[in-house]
Protein backbone atom coordinates (compact mmCIF):
# COMPACT_ATOMS: atom_id res chain seq x y z
CA UNK A 1 0.00 0.00 0.00
CA UNK A 2 2.77 2.40 0.99
CA UNK A 3 4.85 1.64 -2.13
CA UNK A 4 1.76 2.25 -4.29
CA UNK A 5 1.30 5.68 -2.71
CA UNK A 6 4.96 6.54 -3.33
CA UNK A 7 4.64 5.43 -6.95
CA UNK A 8 1.52 7.55 -7.38
CA UNK A 9 3.32 10.57 -5.89
CA UNK A 10 6.28 10.07 -8.22
CA UNK A 11 3.94 9.94 -11.20
CA UNK A 12 2.28 13.19 -10.12
CA UNK A 13 5.67 14.91 -9.81
CA UNK A 14 6.74 13.62 -13.23
CA UNK A 15 3.56 15.07 -14.75
CA UNK A 16 4.19 18.37 -12.95
CA UNK A 17 7.75 18.52 -14.28
CA UNK A 18 6.57 17.74 -17.82
CA UNK A 19 3.88 20.44 -17.67
CA UNK A 20 6.43 23.06 -16.60
CA UNK A 21 9.17 22.13 -19.03
CA UNK A 22 9.41 25.66 -20.47
CA UNK A 23 10.25 27.19 -17.09
CA UNK A 24 12.79 24.49 -16.24
CA UNK A 25 14.58 24.86 -19.58
CA UNK A 26 14.48 28.63 -20.02
CA UNK A 27 14.05 30.23 -16.60
CA UNK A 28 15.23 27.91 -13.82
CA UNK A 29 17.73 29.98 -11.83
CA UNK A 30 21.20 28.35 -11.88
CA UNK A 31 22.88 28.39 -8.49
CA UNK A 32 26.40 27.51 -7.51
CA UNK A 33 26.89 24.84 -4.88
CA UNK A 34 25.98 26.16 -1.45
CA UNK A 35 28.37 26.54 1.45
CA UNK A 36 31.58 28.30 2.38
CA UNK A 37 34.53 27.74 0.05
CA UNK A 38 37.94 27.34 1.79
CA UNK A 39 40.36 30.09 0.78
CA UNK A 40 43.15 27.52 0.26
CA UNK A 41 41.19 25.34 -2.19
CA UNK A 42 42.25 26.80 -5.54
CA UNK A 43 40.04 24.49 -7.61
CA UNK A 44 36.79 25.32 -5.79
CA UNK A 45 37.69 29.00 -5.71
CA UNK A 46 38.35 29.06 -9.42
CA UNK A 47 35.10 27.21 -10.17
CA UNK A 48 33.23 29.94 -8.31
CA UNK A 49 35.19 32.65 -10.13
CA UNK A 50 34.34 31.04 -13.50
CA UNK A 51 30.65 31.05 -12.52
CA UNK A 52 30.92 34.78 -11.80
CA UNK A 53 32.68 35.55 -15.07
CA UNK A 54 30.32 33.53 -17.27
CA UNK A 55 27.12 35.40 -16.26
CA UNK A 56 26.00 38.99 -16.79
CA UNK A 57 23.91 39.22 -13.60
CA UNK A 58 25.64 37.91 -10.47
CA UNK A 59 23.80 37.83 -7.14
CA UNK A 60 25.60 37.02 -3.90
CA UNK A 61 23.66 36.18 -0.73
CA UNK A 62 25.76 35.94 2.42
CA UNK A 63 25.54 36.12 6.18
CA UNK A 64 28.37 38.59 6.79
CA UNK A 65 28.93 42.28 6.16
CA UNK A 66 31.05 41.79 3.03
CA UNK A 67 30.84 39.45 0.01
CA UNK A 68 34.14 37.76 0.87
CA UNK A 69 32.09 35.23 2.85
CA UNK A 70 30.73 34.03 -0.51
CA UNK A 71 33.90 34.42 -2.59
CA UNK A 72 36.95 34.40 -0.29
CA UNK A 73 39.57 37.12 -0.72
CA UNK A 74 37.49 39.21 -3.13
CA UNK A 75 38.43 42.88 -2.49
CA UNK A 76 36.11 44.87 -0.23
CA UNK A 77 38.12 48.13 -0.15
CA UNK A 78 38.31 50.56 -3.06
CA UNK A 79 41.32 50.13 -5.40
CA UNK A 80 42.37 46.95 -3.63
CA UNK A 81 43.15 44.00 -5.91
CA UNK A 82 43.28 40.21 -5.64
CA UNK A 83 44.30 37.61 -8.22
CA UNK A 84 42.84 34.10 -8.48
CA UNK A 85 45.16 31.59 -10.19
CA UNK A 86 44.58 28.04 -11.35
CA UNK A 87 46.57 26.01 -13.88
CA UNK A 88 48.07 29.03 -15.60
CA UNK A 89 44.88 31.10 -15.94
CA UNK A 90 44.45 34.23 -13.80
CA UNK A 91 41.56 36.55 -12.95
CA UNK A 92 42.51 39.79 -11.15
CA UNK A 93 39.67 41.64 -9.38
CA UNK A 94 40.10 45.34 -8.53
CA UNK A 95 37.26 47.07 -6.65
CA UNK A 96 36.37 50.36 -8.35
CA UNK A 97 32.97 51.25 -6.85
CA UNK A 98 30.52 50.37 -4.06
CA UNK A 99 26.92 51.47 -4.40
CA UNK A 100 24.22 50.98 -1.76
CA UNK A 101 21.02 49.87 -3.47
CA UNK A 102 18.96 49.19 -0.32
CA UNK A 103 19.57 48.81 3.45
CA UNK A 104 20.94 45.25 3.07
CA UNK A 105 21.86 45.30 -0.63
CA UNK A 106 25.07 46.69 -2.17
CA UNK A 107 26.48 46.60 -5.68
CA UNK A 108 30.23 45.97 -5.92
CA UNK A 109 31.81 46.92 -9.26
CA UNK A 110 35.12 45.26 -10.17
CA UNK A 111 37.57 45.75 -13.01
CA UNK A 112 38.53 42.18 -13.89
CA UNK A 113 41.71 41.45 -15.84
CA UNK A 114 41.88 37.95 -17.31
CA UNK A 115 44.97 36.24 -18.72
CA UNK A 116 44.37 32.81 -20.27
CA UNK A 117 46.86 29.97 -19.94
CA UNK A 118 49.71 30.28 -22.45
CA UNK A 119 48.67 33.79 -23.50
CA UNK A 120 50.05 37.22 -22.69
CA UNK A 121 46.97 39.07 -23.89
CA UNK A 122 44.98 40.78 -21.15
CA UNK A 123 41.20 40.97 -21.37
CA UNK A 124 39.56 43.59 -19.18
CA UNK A 125 35.88 43.87 -18.32
CA UNK A 126 33.71 45.38 -15.60
CA UNK A 127 31.86 42.89 -13.44
CA UNK A 128 29.02 44.03 -11.17
CA UNK A 129 28.11 41.85 -8.19
CA UNK A 130 24.93 42.52 -6.22
CA UNK A 131 25.40 41.44 -2.60
CA UNK A 132 22.44 40.88 -0.29
CA UNK A 133 23.27 40.38 3.37
CA UNK A 134 21.08 37.91 5.24
CA UNK A 135 22.32 37.43 8.78
CA UNK A 136 22.23 33.94 10.28
CA UNK A 137 19.83 34.87 13.06
CA UNK A 138 17.79 37.61 11.41
CA UNK A 139 14.54 37.13 9.54
CA UNK A 140 14.00 40.18 7.29
CA UNK A 141 11.17 42.53 8.22
CA UNK A 142 11.08 44.15 4.78
CA UNK A 143 10.18 42.26 1.63
CA UNK A 144 11.05 44.82 -1.05
CA UNK A 145 14.73 43.93 -1.30
CA UNK A 146 14.25 40.24 -1.99
CA UNK A 147 11.67 41.06 -4.67
CA UNK A 148 14.05 43.58 -6.23
CA UNK A 149 16.70 40.87 -6.41
CA UNK A 150 14.24 38.61 -8.23
CA UNK A 151 13.53 41.41 -10.72
CA UNK A 152 17.24 41.59 -11.66
CA UNK A 153 16.94 38.18 -13.28
CA UNK A 154 17.81 37.82 -16.98
CA UNK A 155 17.13 34.48 -18.70
CA UNK A 156 20.28 32.36 -19.18
CA UNK A 157 22.50 35.21 -17.95
CA UNK A 158 21.96 35.13 -14.17
CA UNK A 159 23.48 33.13 -11.35
CA UNK A 160 22.98 33.18 -7.59
CA UNK A 161 25.95 32.28 -5.40
CA UNK A 162 25.44 32.01 -1.68
CA UNK A 163 26.71 30.53 1.52
CA UNK A 164 23.12 30.31 2.81
CA UNK A 165 19.45 31.06 1.96
CA UNK A 166 19.79 30.57 -1.80
CA UNK A 167 16.75 28.26 -1.78
CA UNK A 168 14.53 31.07 -0.47
CA UNK A 169 15.61 33.37 -3.27
CA UNK A 170 15.19 30.60 -5.83
CA UNK A 171 11.61 29.94 -4.70
CA UNK A 172 10.63 33.62 -4.76
CA UNK A 173 12.28 33.94 -8.17
CA UNK A 174 10.09 31.06 -9.37
CA UNK A 175 6.91 32.82 -8.21
CA UNK A 176 8.07 36.09 -9.80
CA UNK A 177 8.88 34.39 -13.12
CA UNK A 178 5.48 32.71 -13.41
CA UNK A 179 3.60 35.89 -12.48
CA UNK A 180 5.58 38.59 -14.29
CA UNK A 181 7.54 36.93 -17.10
CA UNK A 182 5.60 33.85 -18.21
CA UNK A 183 2.27 35.32 -17.03
CA UNK A 184 0.97 31.84 -16.26
CA UNK A 185 -1.16 30.60 -13.39
CA UNK A 186 0.35 28.09 -10.99
CA UNK A 187 -0.68 27.01 -7.51
CA UNK A 188 1.49 27.47 -4.43
CA UNK A 189 1.58 23.70 -3.84
CA UNK A 190 2.79 23.07 -7.41
CA UNK A 191 5.55 25.66 -7.04
CA UNK A 192 6.72 24.09 -3.77
CA UNK A 193 6.76 20.58 -5.26
CA UNK A 194 8.51 21.71 -8.44
CA UNK A 195 11.09 23.68 -6.48
CA UNK A 196 11.78 20.79 -4.09
CA UNK A 197 12.22 18.41 -7.02
CA UNK A 198 14.46 20.58 -9.20
CA UNK A 199 16.25 23.10 -6.96
CA UNK A 200 19.85 22.02 -6.36
CA UNK A 201 19.72 22.98 -2.70
CA UNK A 202 18.16 21.71 0.52
CA UNK A 203 14.48 21.75 1.47
CA UNK A 204 13.36 25.02 3.04
CA UNK A 205 12.93 25.03 6.81
CA UNK A 206 9.82 26.30 8.62
CA UNK A 207 11.06 29.86 9.10
CA UNK A 208 12.01 30.20 5.44
CA UNK A 209 8.62 28.92 4.29
CA UNK A 210 6.79 31.37 6.54
CA UNK A 211 8.97 34.17 5.16
CA UNK A 212 8.20 33.17 1.56
CA UNK A 213 4.47 33.10 2.28
CA UNK A 214 4.68 36.52 3.96
CA UNK A 215 6.45 37.91 0.88
CA UNK A 216 3.81 36.47 -1.45
CA UNK A 217 0.89 37.77 0.63
CA UNK A 218 2.44 41.24 0.99
CA UNK A 219 3.29 41.33 -2.71
CA UNK A 220 -0.32 40.47 -3.55
CA UNK A 221 -1.60 43.13 -1.13
CA UNK A 222 0.61 45.93 -2.46
CA UNK A 223 -0.20 45.04 -6.07
CA UNK A 224 -3.93 45.19 -5.22
CA UNK A 225 -4.45 41.64 -6.41
CA UNK A 226 -5.44 40.23 -3.02
CA UNK A 227 -9.11 39.10 -2.93
CA UNK A 228 -11.26 40.44 -0.09
CA UNK A 229 -11.70 36.96 1.38
CA UNK A 230 -7.91 36.67 1.82
CA UNK A 231 -7.25 40.03 3.48
CA UNK A 232 -7.59 38.63 6.99
CA UNK A 233 -5.33 35.73 6.03
CA UNK A 234 -2.79 38.27 4.79
CA UNK A 235 -2.89 40.02 8.17
CA UNK A 236 -2.45 36.70 9.96
CA UNK A 237 0.59 35.71 7.90
CA UNK A 238 2.31 39.08 8.25
CA UNK A 239 1.54 39.32 11.96
CA UNK A 240 2.68 35.77 12.67
CA UNK A 241 5.88 36.30 10.70
CA UNK A 242 6.63 39.64 12.38
CA UNK A 243 6.28 38.02 15.80
CA UNK A 244 8.59 35.16 14.81
CA UNK A 245 11.16 37.57 13.36
CA UNK A 246 11.29 39.83 16.42
CA UNK A 247 11.33 36.93 18.86
CA UNK A 248 14.20 35.21 17.04
CA UNK A 249 16.20 38.44 17.09
CA UNK A 250 15.82 38.53 20.87
CA UNK A 251 16.51 34.79 21.30
CA UNK A 252 19.39 33.95 18.94
CA UNK A 253 20.03 30.53 20.52
CA UNK A 254 16.60 29.28 19.43
CA UNK A 255 16.56 27.77 15.97
CA UNK A 256 12.88 27.04 15.24
CA UNK A 257 9.53 28.02 16.73
CA UNK A 258 6.02 26.93 15.89
CA UNK A 259 3.98 29.74 14.29
CA UNK A 260 0.81 28.59 16.06
CA UNK A 261 -0.01 31.83 17.87
CA UNK A 262 -2.91 33.16 15.80
CA UNK A 263 -4.46 29.75 15.21
CA UNK A 264 -5.04 29.33 18.96
CA UNK A 265 -6.86 32.61 19.53
CA UNK A 266 -10.59 32.66 20.10
CA UNK A 267 -12.71 34.77 17.73
CA UNK A 268 -13.07 37.75 20.10
CA UNK A 269 -9.36 38.01 20.87
CA UNK A 270 -8.45 37.51 17.21
CA UNK A 271 -10.71 40.42 16.22
CA UNK A 272 -9.12 42.62 18.87
CA UNK A 273 -5.72 41.86 17.34
CA UNK A 274 -6.97 43.13 13.98
CA UNK A 275 -8.48 46.27 15.57
CA UNK A 276 -5.35 47.11 17.53
CA UNK A 277 -3.20 46.89 14.43
CA UNK A 278 -0.83 44.25 15.79
CA UNK A 279 0.25 46.24 18.85
CA UNK A 280 -0.89 43.69 21.44
CA UNK A 281 1.65 41.48 23.19
CA UNK A 282 1.94 38.10 21.46
CA UNK A 283 1.64 34.78 23.29
CA UNK A 284 3.40 31.60 22.32
CA UNK A 285 2.90 27.96 23.16
CA UNK A 286 4.47 27.20 26.56
CA UNK A 287 5.47 23.61 25.71
CA UNK A 288 9.13 22.70 25.43
CA UNK A 289 8.58 21.34 21.91
CA UNK A 290 7.45 24.80 20.84
CA UNK A 291 11.08 25.85 20.52
CA UNK A 292 14.16 23.85 19.64
CA UNK A 293 17.50 24.94 21.05
CA UNK A 294 20.31 24.84 18.53
CA UNK A 295 23.01 22.65 20.19
CA UNK A 296 25.73 23.91 17.86
CA UNK A 297 25.25 27.52 18.99
CA UNK A 298 26.71 26.85 22.45
CA UNK A 299 30.44 26.37 22.04
CA UNK A 300 31.08 25.84 25.76
CA UNK A 301 30.58 22.05 26.08
CA UNK A 302 30.57 22.06 29.89
CA UNK A 303 28.03 24.87 30.08
CA UNK A 304 25.89 23.17 27.42
CA UNK A 305 25.93 19.87 29.37
CA UNK A 306 24.83 21.65 32.55
CA UNK A 307 22.06 23.35 30.58
CA UNK A 308 20.77 20.01 29.26
CA UNK A 309 20.69 18.52 32.78
CA UNK A 310 18.75 21.47 34.16
CA UNK A 311 16.24 21.56 31.30
CA UNK A 312 12.86 20.22 32.34
CA UNK A 313 11.29 17.45 30.23
CA UNK A 314 8.55 18.33 27.77
CA UNK A 315 5.07 18.50 29.17
CA UNK A 316 2.52 15.91 28.20
CA UNK A 317 -0.37 16.69 25.89
CA UNK A 318 -2.82 16.51 28.82
CA UNK A 319 -0.79 19.12 30.74
CA UNK A 320 -0.84 21.44 27.74
CA UNK A 321 -4.59 21.11 27.30
CA UNK A 322 -5.20 21.82 31.01
CA UNK A 323 -2.99 24.92 30.94
CA UNK A 324 -4.67 26.23 27.79
CA UNK A 325 -8.09 25.63 29.33
CA UNK A 326 -7.08 27.53 32.48
CA UNK A 327 -5.71 30.40 30.40
CA UNK A 328 -8.71 30.84 28.13
CA UNK A 329 -11.55 29.94 30.53
CA UNK A 330 -9.97 31.38 33.67
CA UNK A 331 -9.18 29.68 36.96
CA UNK A 332 -8.88 32.23 39.75
CA UNK A 333 -5.79 34.36 39.36
CA UNK A 334 -3.79 31.57 37.72
CA UNK A 335 -2.63 32.38 34.20
CA UNK A 336 -0.19 30.96 31.72
CA UNK A 337 2.74 33.33 31.43
CA UNK A 338 4.16 34.36 28.08
CA UNK A 339 7.83 35.00 28.91
CA UNK A 340 9.09 35.09 25.34
CA UNK A 341 8.41 38.80 24.79
CA UNK A 342 8.26 41.60 27.34
CA UNK A 343 4.94 43.42 27.57
CA UNK A 344 6.63 46.78 27.49
CA UNK A 345 8.33 46.17 24.17
CA UNK A 346 6.71 47.36 20.98
CA UNK A 347 5.40 44.84 18.54
CA UNK A 348 7.35 44.36 15.32
CA UNK A 349 6.32 46.73 12.56
CA UNK A 350 4.77 45.16 9.52
CA UNK A 351 4.61 47.07 6.22
CA UNK A 352 0.92 46.65 5.32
Amino acid sequence: MYSAQIQCLDNDINVLVANNEQFLKEHMLPMAANGRVPSNDNFLLFERVKAVMSNDVVIFIGNEKHPCCVLPDIPIELKKEHTYKYKGTTHSFQLVRIKQMAPCTHEFSYLVTTVAKGSKKQEKKTKNIVYYRWDNRIMPLEYDEILQLAMLYKPERTICISNRRKEVFSLIHMFHTYCCILKEEITVSDVLQLHTEKCNGSILDRNELVFVMAVIMEWAYQSRSLPNDLKKKHMEWCHSYAIMAKWMRNNPNIKYIHPDYLTKLDAKTRQSVYNEGFTSSPRFSTRESGAVTDPFHRKNVKQHTMYIKLTKPAKTQDDEQQEEQKFWLGDGDEKVKAPLLDKGKEAAEVPV
